[in-house]
């Protein structure tokens, strides 16, 4: 019996031990499972933290890529007109070379002329008498021939003149080619160097846990943000646009503002979420220039999270059409543009891979059917 009540003790003991050092265990546990959820927390905060700045990065990035776009249209513009004005110079320069040769053909034959007449010279004309007739015809010869002679010397001057001239014109004029053509390239290395540094920031940001967790939700945000733009677009007050017909009698007639296959129709689904496409989606490559499609005025053109580089016209009547993605921007806030004007070239920009132009039609703010607009 005392066995047996020894047995039963040391039992106890045995596993009072056992439930304490189970017990520091579970809080040992406990203390780890806080421990990683502390660090989980704050490396989700690291990483919205990091996606935030990623994403000032990639704004800025692509803003500057898109005023380097327009710089580089600008000046292939003014490379174009500036080489009309060379070859302009050119022509002129062989019309004056024509010119000069013509009149010292004309000259030599007057020169040769004078050689004919010169055993009747003036001098001796004026000591010989002998016959009047004669005298005053020779005095109305050498008047003509010597008039004739100085003014070809004076069209032969002047057309070495303007020939000069217009050797400074193309050596000025090259000049300013050169210099153009040493900035563009600088500009297109600058572009290059952004592109890279670009993908690295998108690269980054498809890399980032938290970034991809977050993307629907971030769409939706991006959804809300368009909206209160354009509800505070709508109310402010504006020099007020007036096409030359309604936008409301345009339905079906209206041109898509660029070539191209639309790869997201009209209120489909984005992704897996709820969310349903406010435009379309049409596939083009990057530079293919963008047509506003009915006359209006420029209300918006900036960069916009998750639309990228943005341009929305107003077309009166609480209609207006919104072209986004962009690789750069031509018209600026209060500008006024006419049907199929360039307003902007095709791009990537707001972060994605694709090249496309996201364009969207609202009327009093809420998207319709562009497919029920254009043709």
């Amino acid at each position: 019996m005392r066995f047996k009540l020894i047995c039963m003790i040391l039992l106890l003991l045995c596993n009072m031990h056992l439930f304490a050092a189970s017990n520091d265990a579970s809080h040992k546990s406990i203390k780890d499972i806080n421990r990683s959820i502390k660090q989980i927390q704050k490396q989700l905060s690291s990483d919205t933290n990091q996606r935030e700045q990623l994403e000032v990065v990639l704004k800025s990035t692509e803003v500057t890529m898109g005023t380097l776009d327009k710089q580089l249209r600008d000046i292939n513009k003014q490379l174009t007109k500036e080489n009309k004005v060379l070859k302009s110079l050119n022509t002129k320069q062989q019309t004056y070379q024509n010119q000069l040769k013509q009149q010292q053909v004309a000259l030599a034959s007057e020169i040769k002329t004078l050689y004919y007449l010169q055993n009747h010279n003036y001098f001796q004309t004026l000591l010989n008498q002998s016959d009047t007739a004669n005298f005053s015809r020779n005095i109305t010869y050498f008047k003509y021939f010597n008039n004739s002679r100085l003014q070809s010397m004076k069209k032969i001057e002047k057309t070495l003149n303007e020939i000069q001239q217009n050797k400074n014109n193309i050596e000025e004029q090259t000049k300013t080619l050169n210099v153009m053509l040493q900035d563009k390239r600088q500009r297109q290395k600058q572009l290059k160097k952004l592109v890279h540094a670009r993908n690295a920031v998108l690269a980054k940001l498809s890399q980032n846990i938290s970034y991809n967790e977050h993307k629907l939700s971030s769409l939706q945000k991006d959804k809300v943000r368009l909206e209160k733009l354009l509800d505070q677009l709508q109310r402010q007050h504006g020099t007020p646009i007036q096409p030359p017909l309604p936008f409301s009698s345009m339905q079906g007639k209206l041109s898509w503002p660029t070539k191209g296959k639309i790869i997201q129709p009209y209120n489909t689904p984005i992704g897996s979420s709820e969310l349903r496409s406010s435009g379309v989606l049409i596939d083009a490559p990057t530079g293919q220039d963008i047509h506003v499609v009915y006359p209006g005025k420029v209300v918006f053109a900036n960069w916009l999270k998750g639309f990228g580089l943005l341009m929305i016209i107003d077309h009166g009547d609480g209609y207006m059409t919104l072209y986004a993605r962009n690789n750069a921007l031509f018209y600026t806030v209060g500008d006024f543009v006419n049907a199929g004007d360039v307003i902007a070239q095709v791009g990537n920009t707001g972060g994605y891979q694709q090249s496309g132009l996201y364009f969207e039609i609202r009327k009093n703010g809420n998207p319709v059917n562009p497919n029920d607009w254009c043709k």
